[in-house]
């Protein structure tokens, strides 16, 4: 437990000790990507995922002196599957048994069907554990591996409805009202911020003219969903992608400063900053193999 509250201490305040409430449960981070977490392990799922090679080894019925011993003292020819420990039986057999019985959906008869020839391993244990969860679609938009980091990170939380917008904070009685910070208009949400303010709005259109993105809809979503069907170019898509990423950082940044500051920038400067970022990323990640027509347009941006 102590290992957890460091690794997380240190993710949101980048220090072991911290008192700064987390903005996304460790829960939710633990989750692989593909399941819109962060791809970190989880300390005990991972332990239960160890424990796993000596249920898969008497499953398996390794021929070895502790599978003989645990044969002959515990099981005694019974079932390993439906086997239930006595109370008097030994902790660490306990906890083999109660690890059974939650992998137990990943076997078939006595095979681990993850991985059915090579074999159960610590990996394969982990993923299976991890897969009753939903999987989200903007996961490739926000580690796309043209965005720049940070960007990547702060889309993330956007996506993840996470970021400390005025409504959340309104319904915590953190803040005095919900109005959003850059356009003094609406309630601040995330939908609003990315892109239906007027400001942010404002700075969507002179990007997606610069990047030739021809989708009329104005949500984030609804871009990426418009980026991820089109059948264009992958790595154009690529820079696409980033761009929109970097918007969604740069209006953080304006909101931010709008509200700490009572500063906000002209559009025109926030644009110029986006696509500094977004082309310095880019050549420096270019792929080796990129067609004529793919440099000559990253040349003409």
């Amino acid at each position: 437990m102590e290992i957890t509250v460091v690794c997380r201490n240190y993710l949101w305040d980048g220090k072991p000790i911290s008192t700064r409430t987390p903005m996304v449960s460790w829960e939710a981070i633990c989750k692989p990507k593909c399941y819109g977490g962060l791809g970190i392990k989880d300390c005990y799922m991972w332990n239960i995922a160890a424990v796993g090679k000596y249920v898969w080894n008497i499953a398996s019925k390794t021929d070895s002196l502790w599978l003989k011993w645990v044969s002959h003292v515990y099981l005694q020819g019974k079932d390993f599957w439906s086997y239930k420990p006595h109370k008097t039986a030994s902790w660490t057999w306990k906890q083999i048994c109660e690890v059974k019985d939650k992998l137990n959906g990943g076997y078939t008869g006595d095979i681990w069907s993850a991985r059915a020839l090579k074999g159960y391993s610590m990996g394969s244990g982990y993923t299976w554990l991890s897969q009753n969860q939903n999987k989200v679609i903007w996961q490739k938009w926000a580690w796309n591996r043209l965005n720049v980091p940070k960007h990547g990170f702060i889309c993330w939380l956007a996506m993840s409805k996470r970021l400390r917008t005025k409504d959340r904070l309104y319904t915590y009685k953190i803040c005095k009202d919900d109005t959003c910070p850059l356009c003094g208009q609406y309630c601040e949400t995330a939908d609003h911020l990315f892109f239906s303010c007027v400001y942010s709005l404002l700075c969507l259109e002179k990007i997606k003219y610069w990047i030739s993105i021809g989708c009329k809809a104005s949500g984030v979503n609804k871009i990426y969903r418009w980026l991820d069907k089109d059948q264009g170019i992958k790595f154009k898509k690529g820079v696409q992608i980033a761009t929109i990423t970097a918007a969604v950082y740069q209006i953080w940044l304006q909101r931010n400063s709008a509200v700490w500051n009572l500063q906000v920038q002209q559009p025109d400067l926030i644009v110029q900053r986006i696509k500094a970022d977004v082309l310095c990323r880019v050549k420096q990640l270019v792929p080796m193999k990129i067609s004529n027509s793919d440099r000559a347009w990253l040349a003409s941006l």
